[in-house]
């Protein structure tokens, strides 16, 4: 009853782990303000890729460019503009979102901490170089570096793992027949076929597999379904138009 809940949020976004080269995720260096607000549309305003029309599009880049304009952000130097990318997400991303289901834990009775939140630890990664942060460098270095209780030498730092083991065979013999057709076809296959499957929070599952399968409407993970059903409740559509 007494039991004080402290997680790793968000050690991984602190660190750098949001800032990626070489995997098809918006990496903003030295580009304009244009082009981290279309990184920031693309990553954290995609849930239905139907949704994405002009419009809506448009009302959301008026949206981050207004937040970014109260922080005062100035694009063009390519040592800050990375920084301007993560305040964005730290403002209106993990303060209010991820950092919000953190009061899950009130709900079920308990008390929480946030020790990687401590101001001093994100004072300290905010002053690190591009250098540092890009696939949590300093972060994979010091944990290997230091090896505290020798635990580090035979685990890698945040390995990715396909899982569940069944679904290693049949991923990998629809990856080489899509190889003719190119990346963004199989990623979409696999996204749409074996995604429900590999989620590990099992989100999806308030669906049937059929239903995600043949959905046609683009839902990027679990939460996109998660979304549908609390505006359903609540006598809204997916789009957020009153259901008749």
């Amino acid at each position: 009853p007494d039991a004080v809940f402290a997680n790793g949020n968000s050690g991984d976004f602190i660190s750098g782990a949001h800032i990626r080269v070489g995997d098809g995720s918006p990496v903003p260096t030295k580009d304009s303000l244009a082009t981290i607000i279309e990184a920031l549309s693309e990553k954290h305003f995609s849930l239905w890729q139907s949704l994405r029309t002009s419009k809506h599009l448009a009302a959301i880049e008026a949206q981050i460019r207004a937040s970014l304009d109260r922080a005062g952000a100035e694009p063009g130097c390519d040592v800050h503009d990375f920084g301007i990318y993560e305040y964005a997400e730290f403002q209106d991303r993990q303060c209010k979102y991820v950092i919000g289901g953190q009061r899950i834990y009130e709900f079920l009775g308990y008390a929480w901490r946030l020790p990687l939140w401590d101001n001093d630890l994100i004072a300290f990664f905010e002053r690190m170089p591009r250098e540092a942060k890009v696939g949590q460098r300093l972060y994979a270095d010091t944990l290997e570096g230091a090896n505290w209780g020798g635990v580090w030498q035979d685990v890698p730092v945040n390995a990715r793992t396909i899982k569940p083991n069944w679904i290693r065979p049949l991923r990998f013999m629809a990856k080489v027949a899509h190889a003719p057709v190119g990346k963004d076809a199989w990623h979409k296959f696999e996204k749409r076929y074996f995604g429900y499957w590999m989620e590990l929070s099992g989100q999806s599952a308030i669906r049937s597999y059929t239903e995600v399968a043949n959905d046609r409407r683009g839902a990027r993970y679990g939460v996109a379904w998660l979304t549908e059903d609390y505006l359903s409740r609540h006598g809204l559509d997916y789009a957020g138009n009153l259901m008749s």
